[in-house]
């Protein structure tokens, strides 16, 4: 039977997919006859006669051995972070950063001048009740952490008068806005 020519047998209809047909086709490899099951094309009757065509085609692009090579690598998994062709760098990554940004935050401390002891912050969290003066919730449900009212960024000190106890989201959520919640503590308990 020639190759174009369909038996459309309708068989049992499918859930999903509506009514599958039966097509009689001549394979391309051994010219032998198949039957091909759904509506999907077929030019051969298995993979071994289709085998010999699929070398004939050229699929996507020639790769070079030194890219061949970078893949494998990649893929073994030997071409992490700076090992990495694409590697551009990582700052926060680098040796020594960290450290430099914090000993930038403390001379920026000494010289907007002041201090204060863990006794002087024990004392402010003891003078609020050990509650977050934003959120208004208490030290065992929350951490407490001292907050700039004006940030050191700002020409702000470290003195304790310069302090206020907020909780880490509060504190986190206030960034370096300025704005001191000891006034509401005030008038709330008046």
């Amino acid at each position: 039977m020639p190759e174009k020519t369909r038996m459309a047998l309708m068989t049992a209809p499918r859930w999903n997919k509506g009514t599958a047909y039966k097509i009689e086709r001549i394979c391309l490899g051994c010219n032998k006859s198949f039957i091909q099951i759904g509506k999907r094309f077929r030019k051969f009757c298995c993979f071994s006669c289709s085998r010999p065509h699929i070398k004939n085609i050229q699929i996507g692009k020639v790769l070079s051995a030194k890219t061949k090579k970078k893949m494998r690598l990649a893929h073994k998994g030997e071409h992490k972070g700076s090992e990495n062709p694409n590697w551009k760098g990582g700052i926060t990554t680098m040796i020594g950063y960290k450290s430099y940004i914090q000993t930038r935050r403390e001379e920026r401390k000494k010289q907007n001048g002041g201090f204060y002891s863990f006794e002087d912050w024990l004392l402010l969290k003891i003078k609020y009740g050990f509650i977050c003066l934003c959120c208004k919730r208490q030290e065992p449900e929350i951490k407490l952490t001292p907050d700039h009212i004006i940030p050191i960024s700002k020409g702000g000190s470290n003195d304790i008068s310069n302090i206020q106890p907020l909780c880490l989201p509060c504190n986190q959520r206030k960034m370096v806005t300025i704005f001191d919640y000891r006034n509401t503590y005030v008038s709330e308990k008046k």
